[in-house]
């Protein structure tokens, strides 16, 4: 059974002037295709847990900063005007205070994960549309034919940017 299997995948066909160089570069502009979605995925993967982790150090750092006796650090909590808790009355804006930050890094944590899944899912898309041009060039190849692609290149080019651009405006989100 696997052999037969073996046989239908691997059937040889005749090389007629450039087929069998073309074909090859066919596949390996496939190949190329599934690179690329890998990429997206991985850089989503990396987007989310970057963004996660940036935020529990945000609060690891400023809890720390708040327990330091270094005069240094100090003067810094000072000119950033955060109430530090020297008495119950002033507990309530350093809780405040915390509250916020907490709120804030949910509130990046969640954007990145959607930012991350944006490029995951779009990672799926090249693959679907990487086949595709697979299927259709190959198809063209063997009628003597060249396909040419527009659509997709197009397609990835703004994916691609809008991603991009909306990564920039997390970071930008992140640092404010």
């Amino acid at each position: 059974m696997l052999h037969r299997f073996h046989l239908n995948l691997y059937k040889p066909d005749e090389n007629h002037g450039s087929f069998g160089r073309d074909n090859l570069a066919n596949e390996r502009t496939f190949l190329a295709w599934i690179r690329t979605a890998m990429s997206f995925a991985s850089v989503g993967i990396a987007v989310t847990h970057f963004f996660r982790y940036q935020s529990g150090q945000n609060m690891i750092n400023f809890l720390l900063a708040l327990t330091s006796d270094d005069p240094a650090t100090r003067r810094a909590i000072e000119q950033l005007q955060v109430p530090v808790a020297a008495n119950k009355r002033e507990t309530a804006g350093l809780q405040r205070y915390l509250d916020l930050m907490v709120q804030h890094d949910k509130r990046v944590t969640k954007l990145a994960t959607v930012l991350g899944s944006w490029f995951v899912a779009t990672s799926f898309a090249v693959v679907v549309v990487g086949g595709y041009r697979y299927g259709v060039s190959f198809k063209s190849l063997r009628s003597k034919r060249f396909p040419v692609s527009r659509w997709s290149i197009m397609l990835c080019l703004l994916v691609s940017l809008a991603l991009v651009a909306t990564s920039l405006g997390l970071v930008l989100v992140t640092e404010l």
